[in-house]
């Protein structure tokens, strides 16, 4: 009989004459994002698919594998930025991101898991205008922390008392 099993992004095991059990783990997701006018009115709605960054993909290994101590928080804070760069597996910091009115870095409000899937979801309400937000990411800080994720929408103008409730919906299938 021979074992033979390895480790990367996938497991694949070899278990007696040939036959083959094959396991592997993706880790998809996509962002919602609704903005409104005071009034409720919405004025934009977008999904969009999401980028894992190689920091978030270490970390992921890091906290399902790794993690000895149950000090560190899950990736579960939103910022977003004016920032018009694409998004890159190797980005670490959200370049330009928004720290004042009304759209610092928020923990996720919603945060729940329904197999295979984790949804993390906050409401920013502007309290200035902001022009062009276009890109958003996950941190398991409140600031700094590690990126994990980030991805970028068709840009939206906020005004004051305008809402942007961002949406992800992360699976690891």
């Amino acid at each position: 009989m021979h074992d033979n099993v390895g480790v990367r992004e996938s497991v694949s095991a070899q278990v007696g004459r040939g036959r083959a059990i094959e396991e592997q783990m993706q880790v998809v997701g996509e962002w919602h994002v609704v903005a409104r006018h005071a009034d409720g009115t919405i004025f934009a709605d977008e999904t969009v698919h999401n980028l894992l960054t190689t920091a978030g993909r270490a970390f992921i290994h890091d906290q399902v594998y790794r993690n000895t101590s149950a000090g560190t928080q899950g990736s579960r804070f939103i910022a977003v930025t004016v920032d018009t760069g694409a998004p890159a597996a190797g980005d670490t910091v959200l370049t330009g991101e928004i720290t004042t009115g009304g759209l610092g870095r928020a923990a996720a409000t919603t945060n729940t898991y329904s197999s295979p899937t984790t949804t993390l979801a906050v409401t920013f309400t502007a309290t200035a205008t902001h022009t062009a937000v276009q890109k958003m990411a996950l941190f398991n800080a409140s600031s700094a922390g590690t990126m994990t994720h980030e991805a970028t929408i068709t840009p939206v103008t906020l005004n004051s008392t305008d809402t942007l409730t961002i949406t992800a919906n992360l699976t690891a299938q």
